[in-house]
């Protein structure tokens, strides 16, 4: 063999990165816990170990805590890491309530690292100060990449922070946030053996916020304001709050710690890819209770589920929530997020009528369904009431409203005309005109705006535009007429529907599909109403037209299955029955039933108002458009429009089209900046 020189190199192959038999991404309570449960079973002796944090974990930055029953394996697997125990609580200035059979243990998060490091020291674990970039299964276990450098380990336990895919409508993703001093008190603490776990008396600011009280001694306490919000607490915002119920509290102090943490409330889906050989732990695995918080319990359960599948070779997983439990939490979250100042009173009653004990038990999803609703009608029904059904509509998929619209369309073909107009005119009242009354709002996207005299110039002028093409070329002018029509239906529903991918080219053909079902579906009508408007167009015989728009409406429907969209199938049969019925009583159920709602509640979505908040700013305007309305409906009576040389019905159907114009324009920008944000 030659020997190598630098002219005619050896070829140089790496050693591959140390084979470990277990690594730790992360070294907090969630790895803590498992390093634990393998230690108790002696599932670390001969083994390979290595743990990845850049942290060093010497600081005492938060606080574990839990309830628990003597009998729970929790309570005596980690009673050396318990620092404080009480058996008495208060809720937010409640008389104190004794919590048998329950006790709640604190544990400064100190112990847990004590812990990890004796761990460490007593099994020789590796111990790397960087952080872990990527996760690559191999062959042989997967590739740990840290910093400039890698391990390789047959597991991986990663208990990165998880990141979460954007929460459906019946989803919420808020934030705890916590901000907490350990104090020294020079007065003797009233209570020292009891805690108290959420005091509402502080100011909410925008969020739902409560302080946190656990007597550390007598002359000790840990102090913490905690928030339920989409932002987090800031130490600016914090302190002076902190520091005035201290000293009413407690008088005279002197800080001793302070500790500040961020816990994801979240009922959206975890976004973590599953990697072969990789095992996510804590938070990232779905440990965080969305509606308190609390995690170490869960975390400890999963700890022992995965050392007790790795003893008996089996797999194990984080323990499975009942989906009525799943359900409260996204009630809830849902409330603190579209109407965080609801918090104080709901936490308020749910601790006021019911026992604490109870509460906890409830907390841990240890309760039947009989118990489940004595708690959830202690609480305010309205808000609960909203969130059930805006939740059932979107685990149904969209279809709730849609299928209401196909019943009242069935109701309505056996119905006379009185009945007809009566319903369009309820419902044009309550969401037909409102939805158009906000224009005002949407050119900077927000709830507060004041109305602009720019504005209104452009709006007028893009109306009193389109009546100049109506006077001169009134073809072009409905050509262009149902052009705009025909984007702006379809963008309101595809926008609504959320189909996904080719969105705009969707948004066409749908938007003329069904101007097409009503036009065709009534061709006599139709004909009758276009040349009124001075246009002539070919005549489409009853059948052919009516056997066109059933055959679109067919398409619509295999289009939503396609889709599996049942909302979309079922706005197509509401079309295919909405052939039978009047011209104007089918367009009406579209143009209330479906349109109008759509654009409501993505206006809601988008402004980020209540449904009262949106009709107050709308009224105005509404009352302004049902003057009009009267006006018009005056002047077919008087003869005020024949000085345009067209038919009264023609020329005020000229006008309504006009002033669309303008909102479409105003809809289609806001639809546009919704979808980029």
């Amino acid at each position: 063999m030659r020997s190598a020189s630098p002219l005619n190199p050896r070829p140089v192959h790496p050693e591959p990165p140390p084979l470990y038999d277990y690594a730790f991404v992360g070294s907090g309570a969630s790895a803590t816990l498992v390093l634990l449960a393998l230690e108790r079973r002696g599932l670390l002796a001969g083994k390979r170990v290595v743990v990845l944090d850049p942290d060093a974990k010497q600081r005492n930055d938060k606080t574990f805590c839990f309830w628990a029953k003597p009998t729970d394996p929790v309570a005596s697997a980690c009673s050396a890491l318990v620092s404080h125990r009480w058996q008495s609580v208060r809720m937010n200035q409640q008389p104190a309530e004794d919590l048998l059979p329950w006790t709640y243990h604190h544990i400064p998060s100190s112990a847990v690292y004590a812990e990890l490091h004796r761990v460490v020291e007593a099994h020789g674990i590796d111990v790397v100060r960087a952080p872990v970039e990527t996760l690559t299964p191999g062959a042989d276990g997967v590739e740990v990449g840290a910093g400039e450098g890698s391990v390789r380990a047959r597991t991986v336990f990663d208990s990165r922070p998880p990141q979460f895919r954007p929460p459906a409508a019946n989803q919420a993703h808020l934030l705890q946030s916590f901000i907490g001093y350990v104090v020294a008190t020079e007065a003797e603490l009233p209570a020292p053996d009891c805690i108290e776990l959420m005091d509402f008396s502080v100011d909410q600011l925008g969020a739902t916020q409560f302080v946190y009280v656990l007597p550390l001694g007598t002359h000790s306490v840990l102090v913490e304001l905690t928030r339920f919000g989409e932002t987090v607490l800031t130490e600016a915002e914090a302190a002076p709050v902190l520091d005035a119920y201290i000293r009413a509290r407690f008088g005279a102090y002197r800080p001793q710690e302070t500790e500040t943490g961020c816990i994801p409330m979240s009922t959206a889906v975890l976004d973590v890819p599953e990697v072969d050989g990789v095992v996510a732990i804590g938070s990232r695995a779905g440990a965080v209770k969305p509606s308190t918080g609390y995690a170490f319990k869960t975390m400890f359960a999963h700890a022992e589920a995965i050392a007790e599948g790795i003893l008996h070779e089996r797999p194990a997983e984080l323990p499975s929530t009942p989906g009525r439990f799943r359900l409260y939490d996204r009630l809830l979250l849902d409330i603190l997020r579209r109407e965080p100042h609801r918090g104080r009173s709901i936490f308020g009653a749910l601790f006021r009528r019911n026992r604490t004990a109870d509460v906890l038990r409830f907390l841990d999803e240890d309760t039947r369904l009989a118990q489940d609703l004595r708690i959830l009608f202690s609480l305010p029904l309205a808000p609960f009431l909203g969130a059930w059904m805006r939740d059932a509509a979107v685990r149904a998929g969209g279809w709730g409203v849609p299928a209401a619209v196909l019943a009242v369309a069935g109701m309505l073909s056996g119905s006379g005309g009185a009945v007809q107009a009566g319903v369009l005119g309820l419902g044009l009242l309550a969401v037909g005109l409102p939805h158009g009354a906000l224009d005002h709002l949407l050119a900077h996207g927000r709830l507060e705006t004041r109305v602009e005299a720019g504005f209104v110039a452009r709006y007028l002028g893009a109306a009193f535009g389109l009546l100049g093409v109506w006077l001169v070329a009134p073809a072009v002018a409905l050509l262009v007429f149902l052009l705009y029509s025909a984007w702006h239906f379809g963008q309101a529903d595809v926008v609504q529907w959320r189909v996904g991918r080719g969105g705009a080219v969707k948004a066409w053909a749908w938007g003329s599909a069904l101007l097409a079902i009503l036009l065709l579906g009534h061709p006599g009508d139709t004909r009758a109403v276009i040349a009124l408007l001075g246009v002539d167009v070919p005549e489409v015989g009853e059948a052919t037209g009516k056997a066109v728009a059933w055959g679109l409406a067919a398409a619509a429907a295999l289009w939503g299955a396609v889709e599996r969209r049942a909302a979309i199938m079922l706005s197509a049969a509401t079309f295919a029955v909405g052939v039978g019925l009047p011209l104007l009583t089918a367009f009406g159920l579209f143009f209330i039933g479906q349109h109008s709602l759509h654009g409501w509640a993505e206006l809601r979505r988008g402004l980020g108002a209540s449904h009262a908040e949106l009709f107050v700013r709308a009224l105005p305007f509404t009352a302004g458009a049902l003057a009009l309305l009267g006006m018009g409906v005056a002047g077919l009576q008087l003869g005020w429009f024949e000085a345009f040389g067209q038919d009264a019905v023609a020329a005020f159907f000229v006008f309504l089209s006009c002033l669309s114009l303008p909102h479409v324009v105003a809809m289609h920008r806001f639809y546009g900046r919704a979808q980029r944000a």
